[in-house]
């Protein structure tokens, strides 16, 4: 009864927050740091947990919501975590001695999902119900403090929506029958397997590429691949495709790294699809430090797409304000988002999501983000750190207010430095 009456409160706020839809993506909320409120709302959600908590994060670090999972545990929540294996730390033993069971898969897991009262039974019409009621929360941050106030991210709670909770169930079923468990007092079972699993091409994971083999007691994946380009990317390409002169793509990206990404997008600017891009610092330095020949972004740019990279530091490093959001809005009505960098690494390494939603609303809460990432500093603020490094004689600030800036204007303050300053 309490996971009901909590899911119709819900279900109302939120539809009161984004009105409706034809594909059903009614009840969603955004939130965006790092002014966003991601880590309150995340400790609000845990904290409404009447049965279960499944949580699939790449990094877990914020020590407030290691306490909301340690109280949601302790409170008779079942509560289960599926981390990245480079992730095993002193938080792990603590989360397990408090009831929390954690495993860990060989491959990255890089996405950053959670489920609060999924379907877990193995009734089709409890599990409809269970399902009904869940919580998705969803996004490209981790549960980190630099996630929640440094970062630039998006957030997402979604309810009401049985066959996309059903499907990131599947996946997080997936990951936790294919895992490895970190010793500790804490064991809880398989779920029941997800009985309504839809086939829609509303959400994508990279999972689709590979097949899981067990060699003696473990678990590990071999690549199985339809496509050339992988599930996710060839999601990403024919929507792309799809798109017609005047139409209009934003994409924020913290890696921008694919090339047959890169082909879409150059066709698309060929058809005339107007595209801006914010990318985070490091495509730039990458591609000054001839680190791969793909040169991806100052092509784009070559053909008239506007291409922005938010900067923070003369290299980078510890105290980067990284634009770590992985978003694409198309128009005024079309969202792509989630775990996914767009990155042959990203497609074939690892574990990552991509939803798809057509949601006016939604999509307009993006570009207002978007325009917010375009506007770090401005010209003034440019010439006042050329001015300061110029006193400094080179050597600094290493750190700075983050600026939005164009290749040639990082070119003009890469060569205001020393080229030995700020190095660590």
């Amino acid at each position: 009864m309490k996971a009901f009456t909590r899911y119709l409160i819900q279900s109302f706020s939120l539809l009161i927050i984004l009105g409706t839809s034809s594909n059903g993506y009614s009840r969603v909320r955004v939130s965006f740091s790092p002014k966003g409120g991601v880590n309150k709302e995340t400790q609000k959600q845990l904290a409404e947990a009447v049965n279960t908590v499944d949580v699939a994060m790449y990094a877990l670090s914020d020590s407030r919501l290691i306490s909301k999972l340690i109280e949601v545990s302790e409170s008779g929540v079942q509560v289960r975590m599926v981390l990245n294996k480079a992730d095993k730390n002193r938080w792990s033993e603590k989360l397990e001695k408090a009831g929390v069971d954690i495993r860990y898969v060989t491959k990255t897991m890089h996405h950053k999902f959670t489920i609060i009262d999924g379907p877990q039974s193995a009734d089709a019409e409890t599990q409809k119900y269970e399902s009904e009621s869940a919580i998705l929360m969803t996004g490209s941050g981790n549960w980190s403090s630099y996630s929640d106030q440094v970062f630039d991210e998006d957030f997402l709670v979604i309810s009401d929506h049985s066959s996309l909770i059903n499907r990131f169930q599947h996946e997080f079923n997936f990951l936790w029958k294919h895992s490895a468990d970190f010793p500790g007092p804490s064991s809880y079972p398989e779920s029941a397997k997800v009985l309504d699993v839809s086939e829609d091409d509303k959400v994508v994971f990279t999972s689709a590429n590979f097949s899981p083999i067990k060699r003696g007691e473990k678990w590990t994946f071999r690549k199985d691949l339809e496509t050339d380009s992988g599930s996710v990317a060839q999601k990403l390409i024919d929507t792309i495709n799809e798109t017609e002169s005047g139409d209009h793509l934003r994409l924020a990206l913290n890696h921008f790294l694919k090339e047959d990404l890169s082909i879409a997008l150059h066709d698309a600017l060929g058809r005339g699809v107007e595209i801006e891009m914010v990318l985070n610092q490091s495509e730039s330095w990458d591609l000054l430090r001839k680190r791969h020949d793909g040169k991806f972004d100052e092509s784009l740019s070559d053909l008239g797409a506007e291409v922005l990279y938010k900067v923070s530091t003369i290299h980078d490093g510890r105290g980067t304000k990284l634009m770590h959001a992985k978003f694409m809005v198309i128009n005024d009505d079309r969202v792509l988002t989630g775990s996914y960098n767009w990155s042959k690494s990203s497609e074939f390494n690892t574990f990552e999501n991509l939803i798809d939603f057509n949601l006016k609303p939604l999509a307009k809460k993006y570009i207002s983000n978007f325009k917010s990432l375009q506007s770090y500093g401005d010209v003034e603020a440019f010439k006042s750190l050329l001015v300061e490094v110029k006193k400094k004689k080179g050597t600094g600030p290493c750190l700075f207010a983050p600026l939005s800036l164009t290749r040639s204007e990082i070119v003009e303050l890469k060569s205001a430095y020393k080229d030995t300053a700020c190095r660590r």
